[in-house]
């Protein structure tokens, strides 16, 4: 078989498959999409200014291929050894540290676009005065949560994520 026939759009197919398969396997990384949608919708009413969405975008991009890379570096140790090994053990929690350091980057990014206190007050305000609004993000909210929480199901029996 040619390893190249196909060529991009078989690339492409192997990205997106990688991708379904973070979001379909981690539950941190449903919690990082989750996060990414409420943030979104949020700045839609405190009305971020291009750059600051820029800004945003940037950072969310950033948390969610830290979690991809956190994802395969778990699946190549799990790979290679299926018993303990300290270095094994230290791949994995330095890569899980980098998703930290995104999640915290995240959040200080977040408090400087997001805590003045007059734009804050609009979005408040925007989002309670439309009851449309208010409905929309809360059920938005659970099935975000709803999302976050699926387990997956084998054998008839309840499984976890493995994180």
């Amino acid at each position: 078989m040619n390893k190249h026939k196909g060529g991009l759009l078989r690339s492409f197919r192997f990205a997106f498959r990688g991708l379904y398969y973070a979001v379909k396997t981690q539950r941190n990384m449903r919690i990082h999409i989750s996060m990414a949608v409420l943030v979104s919708v949020f700045g839609l009413l405190y009305r971020l200014a291009p750059l600051e969405w820029i800004a945003l975008y940037f950072t969310i991009t950033f948390v969610i291929v830290c979690e991809m890379l956190n994802t395969a570096v778990e699946n190549c140790v799990d790979t290679a050894t299926k018993e303990y090994n300290k270095h094994a053990e230290i791949a994995k929690d330095v890569a899980a540290g980098a998703v930290v350091v995104a999640a915290l980057l995240a959040v200080v990014v977040a408090a400087f676009l997001f805590l003045d206190s007059t734009r804050l007050a609009f979005a408040f305000e925007t989002l309670l005065s439309n009851p449309v609004y208010t409905v929309g993000v809360g059920v938005l909210t659970l099935l975000l949560l709803w999302w976050v929480s699926r387990t997956k199901q084998r054998n008839g029996k309840q499984k976890e994520d493995k994180e």
